[in-house]
């Protein structure tokens, strides 16, 4: 919203949002770490990857959204009948 909104370049609003991730998870992840008896590198490593996972998730959020809440309704689509979680 701050790109649309006020105009803001994408670059500081990206830094701003990695950074607020990495501080709000960090305790989270520590904790994990520690009870499970993680490797904290493997951790660190793998939290940027974090963001493009937000994103491929938001994605099919809001493909499912317009297709339940839009195009069903409308009769344009019978709607999303199967669910498979994990694959197979």
């Amino acid at each position: 919203m701050l790109l649309f909104i006020w105009h803001i370049a994408w670059q500081p609003i990206l830094y701003w949002s990695v950074g607020v991730q990495f501080f709000l998870m960090s305790p989270f992840l520590a904790f994990a770490a520690i009870k499970h008896r993680v490797n904290p590198a493997q951790i660190l490593i793998s939290m940027p990857f974090t963001l493009y996972r937000r994103i491929f998730n938001s994605y099919y959020t809001l493909r499912a959204m317009v297709v339940e809440l839009v195009l069903v309704p409308l009769g344009f689509s019978r709607g999303m009948t199967v669910f498979i979680k994990g694959g197979r």
